[in-house]
């Protein structure tokens, strides 16, 4: 979730593709920079989701399980579209237009349902979206609640483990492009359905969660991601090459269909970092992990206004947007610094009530 902050700064550098502010030109290396973040910053957090998803249901039932989700994700959803998106977009139409229609223009933005009601926090509608839904099967489906995978289709799978991680990237990469491509332009041409109901990342990001959930009830394939695979890196950096190259080339299409090789092939370099070099009783490590949800509900805003501020400057893109990154990452972990510190900020912004201020965290903390 931390990326989200490079990524966002570096938005503000592409004139060519219009976004919440504009600094200045970042040319061809920031916008390679963004693109590459963009093909799998989210896909991967999807996957991580549906990981602790089915790890959460084996320990809960399913009604407490959901309940705890509308409350971890509902409320700093609600509160954050009442409280923080509502300004950020007083300072987007600040920052880009007049004056003296700055109220006017606000008030057209909530004329009619769009993405701008909620913003960047449009993953947390997705995710109790395929939270309902998996609610909804684990009820009507037990093995789908505690189900795991054979140890013999296991053990195939890590037998040909290079072939099938290729067979799924292909797969979901077809999915992708027939699916997002397809029924976005031209059934869901909704504003409704695409702006406020993010239809297509509904659509777009509903394998990588099932992915997520599917390798949590496979522990001898989890088992075998946790060591180096460099077959599978290859795979992914291919994947990642041509996913930028072809977004760049507003090839839009073919860069969803290469996007999911770069995702798994991260999240399995995730995994294998994460379980060699990372420490997860470290403090640093902790305070991260806890702190980055309310970190990345309060960034945009400081985000916009920093890239603002720098627009009157004559630096290079890059040295701007690395500046903007620090000072947008200090100024975040301060708010999520200070919302820790309130039981009320900390319900509204971080879904934890008072009683479990102490309680472990929630997947979409990760």
């Amino acid at each position: 979730m931390i990326l989200g902050i490079p990524y966002h700064a570096a938005l503000a550098y592409r004139p060519e593709h219009p976004w919440a502010v504009t600094a200045g030109n970042g040319g061809l290396v920031l916008d390679i920079f963004a693109e590459t973040i963009h093909t799998f910053r989210m896909p991967a957090f999807f996957i991580v989701a549906g990981y602790f998803a089915a790890m959460l249901l084996r320990r809960r039932s399913v009604s407490d399980w959901f309940r705890g989700r509308i409350i971890r994700l509902g409320i700093p959803l609600i509160a954050s579209a009442i409280l923080i998106v509502p300004a950020m977009n007083a300072i987007t139409v600040a920052v880009g237009g007049i004056k003296s229609t700055v109220f006017l223009d606000l008030l057209d933005l909530y004329s009619y349902p769009s993405t701008v009601w909620i913003r960047h926090l449009w993953f947390l509608w997705v995710l109790i979206v395929f939270c309902a839904i998996t609610a909804l099967l684990c009820k009507l489906s037990y093995t789908v609640r505690i189900g795991v995978v054979s140890t013999k289709h296991q053990g195939a799978i890590i037998k040909r483990l290079s072939i099938f991680f290729l067979l799924a990237a292909v797969g979901i990469g077809l999915y992708e492009a027939v699916a997002v491509g397809v029924i976005y332009n031209n059934i869901a041409n909704s504003s409704i359905l695409i702006g406020l109901f993010r239809f297509r990342e509904i659509i777009a990001e509903a394998p990588f969660f099932i992915a997520g959930y599917a390798l949590n009830r496979a522990g001898m394939v989890r088992d075998a991601l946790l060591v180096s695979r460099p077959s599978i890196a290859a795979f992914g950096l291919i994947g990642l090459v041509i996913a930028v190259i072809a977004a760049h080339d507003d090839n839009y299409m073919l860069s969803r269909m290469a996007a999911p090789a770069a995702t798994l092939a991260i999240v399995q370099f995730g995994m294998w970092a994460a379980h060699g070099f990372v420490d997860p009783k470290n403090s640093t490590v902790r305070w991260l992990v806890d702190a980055s949800f309310v970190i990345y509900i309060f960034h945009l805003p400081i985000v916009i206004v920093t890239a603002f501020l720098f627009s009157h400057l004559n630096w290079n893109g890059a040295v701007e947007v690395t500046v903007i990154s620090f000072i947008t990452f200090a100024m975040s972990a301060l708010c999520a610094s200070i919302v820790r510190k309130s039981s009320a900020l900390n319900f509204l912004f971080n879904g934890i009530p008072k009683r479990h201020r102490c309680a472990p965290l929630s997947p979409v903390h990760l």
